[in-house]
């Protein structure tokens, strides 16, 4: 009804009272204004010349009757007001403390991480000054960690280039001196030699004259051996690459040393899954295992064994020989392929056959490593590619 508030309160058509009665009261402006809206769409809100915020609703009470309601609700301003100063001040609580956590955290970071950073800096700036420990910087920083590594391994690279380069100088100098050292003793070695045979067929010499002159031929001879031991040192001689059957090479190998490996009472066993053809200087290659043999054997006790392994992989062919000696003593470890260092006995060996090995293994492209076995003895490994490049 035009002239009561829609606030509909008791149905007088059913005789429903949903509450207490309220006089009916003029229809407002404000009434007139939700009324108008209500008449365009069923529900909305909009806000009023009043001031106030209004939200409403069309409803039928009565699904079987064309009675409809309006239910209409106004919001103050204030309300409104309040709950946006309450918003804006949760906003800007929240965005100072995120700043003052931000910045909290963002120093501790920055501490964290150029603390190692700076201490890496420092510790390459030693390294450039000569001192070649590498630095260990321990840090849970996955990237900081990542650069220390890296350097580390660049330190170390460099370390091994410098020792090598030095060793390869070493071994230069040596050998130009050696081989001048050997060509002077070769003549007067041979001059004696001869004449040492010359006496030895002199009928007018005793017995014990005889004696005397055998004993300076055989130190004649380990002298002359010796000087040819140094010349080859010296000596770059070319290889001579050949195709070979590597069990019957080694088994030649074998041959070559079973008096010395009968007289120790010391058995060589040979072992290898396949055939196996490679590509290298043959005489080379039987200098460095005849010589590797004969140290084994040397260290081996009686009734002892020497064992060769060999195998073929990704293209290298790999050759190990292993004795049930004592082991290397730790200065042995760090000396065995310097010229004329040796373990033997006085008259025994020249210490040169491990630096002469060395240099036909490494001329081959390969490595020659020597180290003590876990389980006793030592392990004497060549690693030679198996196709000449």
């Amino acid at each position: 009804m035009p002239e009561h508030s829609v606030e509909l309160l008791v149905d007088d058509a059913l005789g429903r009272q949903f509450m207490t009665a309220l006089p009916a009261q003029p229809v407002t402006t404000a009434m007139q204004s939700v009324l108008a809206q209500a008449e365009t769409v069923p529900e909305g809100a909009f806000q009023n010349t009043d001031g106030f915020r209004y939200v409403f609703t069309e409803y039928l009470p009565y699904p079987d009757q064309l009675i409809s309601w309006v239910l209409a609700a106004r919001i103050s301003p204030d309300l409104l007001a309040a709950d946006l100063r309450l918003l804006r001040k949760g906003l800007i609580a929240m965005a100072v403390v995120t700043l003052l956590v931000g910045l909290l955290l963002s120093g501790w970071v920055a501490r964290h991480l150029a603390k190692p950073i700076c201490r890496l800096a420092e510790n390459i700036k030693a390294y450039g000054r000569g001192e070649m420990q590498a630095p260990t910087i321990p840090s849970s920083i996955q990237e900081v960690n990542q650069v220390q590594q890296s350097f580390a391994g660049m330190a170390d690279t460099l370390k091994q280039t410098e020792q090598q380069l030095l060793q390869s100088a070493k071994m230069a100098s040596i050998g130009e001196m050696a081989a001048g050292i050997g060509h002077e003793l070769n003549n007067p070695l041979n001059n004696m030699l001869s004449l040492g045979k010359l006496l030895q067929r002199n009928e007018a010499l005793d017995d014990n004259g005889q004696k005397d002159v055998d004993a300076l031929l055989e130190e004649t001879r380990r002298a002359s051996k010796i000087v040819q031991g140094i010349l080859n040192f010296a000596r770059q001689t070319p290889l001579q690459y050949e195709q070979f059957d590597l069990g019957e090479f080694l088994e030649n190998c074998r041959r070559r040393v079973a008096d010395l490996a009968a007289e120790k009472q010391v058995k060589i066993q040979i072992e290898f899954a396949e055939t196996i053809l490679m590509e290298a200087d043959p005489g080379q290659l039987e200098q460095v295992m005849v010589n590797l043999l004969m140290n084994a054997i040397q260290a081996s006790a009686a009734s002892s064994a020497v064992e060769i392994h060999a195998e073929k992989n990704t293209g290298q062919v790999i050759i190990r020989v292993k004795d049930e000696g004592a082991g290397l003593t730790e200065i042995a470890k760090t000396k065995l392929f310097e010229p004329f260092f040796t373990t033997k006995a006085v008259g025994e060996g020249s210490g040169l056959g491990l630096s002469i090995s060395l240099g036909i293994v490494e001329s081959h492209g390969g490595e020659l490593t020597i180290e003590n076995h876990p389980a006793g003895g030592v392990v004497a490994e060549i690693k030679i590619p198996e196709k000449h490049a």
